[in-house]
């Protein structure tokens, strides 16, 4: 148990100094790679880019691989970890599109004691929550600021929103789903998909996901399954 802890105060370590030095980078207006269509704007710095832009694959880059590496020098520390992603249209949300953009969401009125309750560990240990959504030509600023108008935003994890504009992928194909997972650095048996649509569950639960239809069902099944007995 002391090696395992000593093991993962080093990733912590180690993850700090990679941060830290993505940063400077970021500051000295270095790219991380090329620049997609629906980027985000990280900021404007003396000595660097006027605006560097970055898609949102890249800012989570050095989240993604120290979770990942704690997980994988943790071992059974981090099996007690849990994701629950939901997808947002019809889900937790009604879209209202005016021409061919999204101009807000409607959130469903039981959906933030949901999303609270996941996260504050009410029901079982705490939850990572995210967001797998199929968002058509939407930029991650426009994702946003219809999330944040809806009171979406502050309730779910940034690094685990996943939307097909800025990923490349959509629902249709499993590689997103193994991509949350991968972002979440657990099991897939430690995920779960939330969302309306059957043949979307199908392909989550291809790559091992736990799947449910609505929210309140998903709040239900962590309840049952995810429950940390004494």
């Amino acid at each position: 148990m002391i090696k395992r802890l000593s093991a993962l105060a080093h990733s912590l370590a180690c993850f700090q100094g990679e941060w830290d030095a993505d940063i400077d980078a970021l500051r000295r207006g270095a790219s991380f790679g090329s620049a997609e269509p629906g980027g985000i704007v990280v900021g404007r710095r003396g000595g660097g880019l006027s605006a560097l832009e970055v898609s949102q694959h890249d800012l989570v880059r050095s989240w993604s691989r120290c979770r990942l590496h704690l997980w994988q020098v943790g071992g059974g520390l981090m099996s007690q970890g849990l994701a629950v992603f939901f997808d947002v249209g019809d889900t937790l949300a009604s879209a209202v599109v005016e021409g061919t953009h999204l101009s807000r969401l409607d959130t469903y009125p039981f959906v933030p004691e949901v999303l609270v309750r996941l996260r504050s560990g009410d029901v079982a240990p705490p939850a990572s929550v995210g967001l797998i959504s199929d968002t058509g030509d939407e930029s991650a600023a426009t994702m946003n600021k219809v999330l944040r108008a809806a009171g979406l935003l502050p309730l779910v994890d940034a690094e685990l929103c996943l939307f097909s504009s800025i990923e490349g992928i959509d629902k249709s194909q499993a590689a997103l789903f193994e991509r949350a997972r991968e972002r979440a650095a657990l099991p897939a048996t430690r995920c779960v998909f939330v969302g309306e649509d059957a043949k979307e569950r199908g392909i989550a639960a291809s790559v091992g996901f736990r799947v449910s239809p609505h929210p309140l069902h998903a709040l239900h099944l962590v309840a049952v399954d995810f429950a940390v007995h004494p």
